[in-house]
């Protein structure tokens, strides 16, 4: 739906921020915001995503002095914004025609920018003090030149369908996603990311994880890496507090008793049986879902969890947990054998509040 002219955002005072909404901007629109563009000197805009039209060229070029913190725009919009002596920090580019993309490394004090549909044979342009670079569907040998950014501390390859390898990225990194790269087989290179926090790891060809001991991994996403058979690695990561585990073919899980983890989720692991390796651990958060194959959970009444979600266990017929563990339950149509003990009563949608909280949606939905 079209923005009516009332709707467009108008700066009563010179220092108040600015937001055009992404979309079509009427000429009403346009028109009242070519009207306070002379009250823009000095102002700072926080998010502008400009559709392509040449009015909104128009107003972007009466804005000499104003500090623009994140502008998304399409390529054919970038020399305009190039052109202005502007201190774009955030930039969110679309490939058009693919032609104009390195003009992008004129901007200054740029340290975020993210990239769509460019096929680009090096990143040798971006010559500002780029900390976080996004690419999406981009394809060539760009990934050869990623340790020309120094101070590079963020990256994230989404659907780089040409990356062969990452033996370029810079030691200092700190945050690695790699999503669907059906190329990249080998991500050994990982290990040499010593101030590595946070990886995401995602439809990728491997087998297994490599070392990542060198590391100082935090937080790990391991999500639908359909070969992934084996995980062992995990258990020698020492400084580990948060593991998602999403669609992995693992028949076990390794040890994990020995990590600092706080949060640990188990999603549709299909060929998991059994869990009793999680014995003795102490977590924050604890989610099991969608994991067709686990029947008991009697193992929870050897650990502290402080919450626990189970959703949509097909087999779940034993379960106990300790006093103290609040838990949601979702999605169970079969009943479940308690334990009878003073802390649970042996009933799957009802517990003593002071010791936990039960929901079945289940077992709501045939009440009503």
């Amino acid at each position: 739906m079209s923005k009516s002219s009332s709707e467009c955002p108008i700066l009563e005072a010179p220092n108040e921020i600015l937001y055009i909404i992404s979309g079509f901007l009427d000429s009403g629109c346009i028109l009242r915001l070519r009207q306070t563009c002379k009250r823009l000197s000095g102002t700072r805009i926080s998010t502008v995503s400009i559709p392509e039209t040449t009015l909104v060229k128009q107003v972007i070029r009466k804005l000499p002095r104003t500090e623009i913190q994140h502008l998304s725009v399409s390529e054919t919009l970038l020399p305009c914004v190039v052109s202005l002596r502007t201190r774009v920090q955030s930039l969110d580019l679309t490939a058009t025609n693919n032609e104009y993309y390195r003009s992008c490394g004129k901007l200054e004090n740029l340290f975020f920018c993210r990239l769509t549909g460019f096929d680009m044979d090096s990143l040798d342009f971006l010559k500002n003090p780029i900390r976080k670079l996004h690419l999406y569907n981009c394809q060539g040998t760009f990934y050869k030149t990623i340790g020309l950014l120094r101070q590079l501390r963020v990256l994230e390859l989404h659907f780089c369908r040409s990356l062969k390898e990452l033996e370029h990225v810079d030691s200092d990194m700190e945050v690695l996603e790699l999503v669907w790269c059906h190329q990249l087989k080998n991500i050994t290179h990982i290990n040499a990311l010593s101030h590595l926090r946070q990886l995401v790891l995602c439809r990728l060809p491997i087998d297994a994880l490599p070392d990542l001991t060198n590391t100082r991994l935090e937080r790990l996403q391991l999500w639908r890496c359909s070969s992934l058979s084996n995980a062992n690695q995990l258990s020698y990561l020492k400084h580990l507090r948060v593991l998602e585990l999403h669609t992995v073919p693992l028949t076990e899980l390794p040890d994990l008793d020995q990590l600092p983890l706080e949060r640990l989720q188990l999603h549709q692991l299909n060929r998991l049986h059994d869990v009793s390796c999680l014995g003795g651990m102490h977590l924050d958060f604890l989610r099991i879902s969608f994991c067709d194959f686990l029947s008991d959970l009697t193992v929870l009444e050897t650990m502290t969890v402080k919450q626990l979600e189970l959703v949509r266990l097909s087999r779940l017929s034993r379960m106990s947990w300790s006093i103290g563990t609040q838990v949601l339950v979702f999605d169970i149509e079969h009943s479940i054998e308690i334990p009878s003990r003073p802390s649970v009563p042996q009933a799957t949608g009802h517990c003593e509040p002071s010791h936990c909280q039960v929901q079945s949606e289940a077992n709501h939905a045939k009440k009503h």
